[in-house]
């Protein structure tokens, strides 16, 4: 009976992974491009180039350390199959060719599917909720690092529970599946921490050194898998995990990880759906978390060593002030679980009963407390209008706008949504919110004139209600480019609200007007050698449309800062204009970013954009423009050269 039993759970997990495989299957196809997966897809090339060279001197280097190199292996190995494609570009919106992005989206798909056919062998609910859950699908079905991690820490459970703490070949599994997540991504080895305090609890029941004789063996073969899997330790085992582990310190301190987000903000993450409803059937993500929330009691009594796992997972992503959408994923094997075990308790008993019956124990306070702490994060974060700092900026802004005036909402809350509330309106008009697509990391400057001219155009002046002021901040470049019609070249007026909200005010001496010319980046000459390093690269700048005598030379550059280095707060740059001659016409010295240093975005990129007053009696013609990189130390490498033009009257 037992094994008829386990069979049929058998095959209702396979039927569960299958449903969960065509779903992925077909995120695959519809998904757009995550910029992170052009990160990783390019160090996969050069692992597969290396492969079919035989120089595999290149899998001891790895240019994105932070993570470990594991999953982007595996994709090189299988991109080693596929014919060679020209190097990916790393900027945003470039695009991926099909025969590097699909095979390397297929091998999550597969491994994504392994960790929901584990936790369907559990509960079949909870694999239901797992196979429908947004975020797993999206991050786990891209060419991301998340799928590995994910079903490898799930399997560690798995097989550390059926091993009954006894050394046998399900320890030895669970052992390697640790070292595979520790190999694949940091972040998932919250399950070691879960095992590791169950273990001491037990012990102190028990007998401590037969739990040590146990644990110790498990934990040395974990670590020798994460040591053989991870090859880019091999040439400095110490150093080179140090300098690792002390990226993610350093990233944690960065101000747009400690004042762009809330700290509940892992859980506004787990309430929404992660994808386009085109690419996922379902958005039944607030109800498994609510399902969740109210199964707890049931986790604790069935299954203890998920629920020390979730509680001990959602404390460390609170704590960690970085907060990007996919860390969440680290929790929602056990999220699930605890949902698949409070709808199973209830079909069960066909009645609440039982759930309110554990529920007038001691976790009445904590069910109750975190369905309060969800609303109050609904409300928070996922309609601004429920922010007390909110009302009392919208109510600052109302008083002072005028009817030529028009106030512009962009929260940057992850991506920019752009909403317009008139002079003369109490209401948002959210017909005519723009969003940033799911694979924008940043709102570019073309994208930014246009929506500014769609909502300003005639208007004589803007406020603008947004996030604090951030360096790489999307919301940056709408500040940039109303800043450029302002009295003299700055905001009026400025104003924040709490740590949360900022609402800034430009004033035009002549209705705004949008950009209508704009140049790519690329036309400028970049000197690498000039200089000293600091991590400081550039792809180059662009002279945004034509310039006139007294009028603005209106520029942009694109620079990029290498990983675990950082900016001073004081760096600048020097403009300096040349005629054909090589005679110094004029000379500028504005900072490198508007605001937000002394670091940048996480994935390095800054975007400057510079204003130059051009003398009344310069000139028409031809000009170099230099762009010296500086700080208290001196010059920095790169000096960048472009030829500007001016025109005459």
């Amino acid at each position: 009976m037992v094994v008829r039993s386990n069979l049929h759970r058998f095959y209702i997990a396979v039927l569960i992974a299958l449903a969960a495989f065509l779903v992925r299957v077909q995120a695959v196809q519809q998904l757009p491009v995550d910029y992170d997966e052009i990160i990783y897809l390019r160090r996969a090339q050069i692992y597969a180039e290396g492969i079919r060279s035989g120089n595999f001197s290149v899998l001891l280097e790895d240019d994105t350390p932070e993570n470990p190199p594991l999953v982007k292996l595996i994709f090189g190995v299988v991109l080693a199959t596929q014919p060679q494609q020209p190097p990916l570009d790393s900027e945003p919106g470039a695009p991926i060719a099909s025969s590097l992005l699909l095979p390397a989206r297929l091998v999550s798909v597969l491994f994504s599917t392994c960790g929901v056919f584990v936790l369907a062998l559990l509960s079949p609910a909870a694999g239901i909720a797992l196979a429908l859950h947004s975020l797993h699908i999206r991050y786990a079905s891209e060419a991301m690092l998340e799928a590995l991690p994910f079903a490898a820490s799930l399997f560690c459970v798995f097989a550390y529970r059926r091993s009954g703490r006894r050394w046998n070949t399900w320890l030895v599994l669970s052992a390697v599946a640790l070292g595979i997540t520790a190999a694949s991504k940091y972040l998932y080895c919250i399950v070691a921490f879960a095992v590791l305090v169950e273990h001491v609890l037990i012990a102190r029941r028990s007998s401590f050194v037969r739990e040590l004789r146990v644990l110790l063996p498990w934990g040395v073969l974990a670590l020798a898998t994460f040591f053989v899997l991870d090859p880019f330790l091999w040439p400095n085992p110490f150093g080179r995990l140090a300098s690792s582990l002390a990226f993610h310190l350093t990233n944690s301190d960065l101000s747009i990880n400690n004042t762009k987000y809330v700290l509940w903000q892992p859980l506004l993450w787990l309430a929404t759906p992660a994808t386009q409803r085109a690419a996922v059937p379902s958005a039944l993500d607030p109800f498994v978390l609510s399902a969740a929330l109210l199964g707890v009691p049931v986790l604790w009594r069935r299954h203890r060593l998920f629920a020390f796992w979730l509680v001990m997972g959602v404390g460390f992503l609170f704590l960690y002030s970085n907060k990007w959408p996919q860390y969440p994923l680290a929790v929602v094997a056990p999220l699930c679980l605890s949902a698949g075990v409070a709808v199973e308790s209830l079909r069960r008993r066909w009645s609440i009963t039982e759930m309110l019956r554990v529920l007038r124990r001691r976790w009445a306070f904590v069910a109750a407390a975190s369905v309060a702490l969800l609303g109050c994060a609904w409300l928070a974060g996922l309609w601004h209008q429920g922010d007390p700092a909110f009302r009392v900026a919208l109510q600052d802004a109302q008083q002072r706008i005028r009817p030529d005036e028009v106030l512009l909402f962009a929260p940057a809350n992850p991506y920019i949504e752009l909403a317009v509330r008139r002079s003369d309106s109490r209401t948002w008009d959210w017909s005519g919110a723009r969003a940033l697509s799911a694979n924008q990391p940043m709102l570019d400057f073309h994208t930014a004139n246009r929506w500014l001219g769609e909502a300003a155009q005639g208007r004589r002046g803007v406020w603008l209600l947004t996030y604090q002021a951030l360096a790489g901040d999307p919301s940056d470049s709408l500040r940039t480019l109303l800043q450029r019609q302002a009295h003299e070249l700055s905001p009026t007026w400025s104003q924040t609200y709490s740590r949360t909200y900022e609402l800034t005010y430009f004033r035009f001496d002549a209705p705004y007007e949008s950009i209508t010319g704009t140049a790519a980046f690329g036309g400028a000459a970049v000197d690498a050698s000039y200089g000293h390093p600091v991590g400081l690269n550039s792809d180059g700048c662009a002279q945004l449309r034509p310039a006139r005598a007294g009028g603005l030379l209106e520029v942009s550059c694109l620079w990029r800062v290498e990983p675990h280095h950082a900016l001073s707060w004081d760096t600048k740059i020097s403009m300096r204009l040349f005629d054909v001659a090589g005679g110094q016409v004029l000379q500028s010295d504005q900072s490198i970013a508007r605001s937000g240093l002394p670091t940048v975005r996480f994935d390095g990129v800054l975007l400057g954009n510079y204003f130059v007053p051009l003398p009344t009696d310069l000139r028409a013609g031809r000009y170099e423009l230099r762009i010296f990189p500086y700080g208290g130390d001196g010059e920095y490498a790169p000096q960048v050269r472009m030829a500007v033009v001016v025109n005459g009257e």
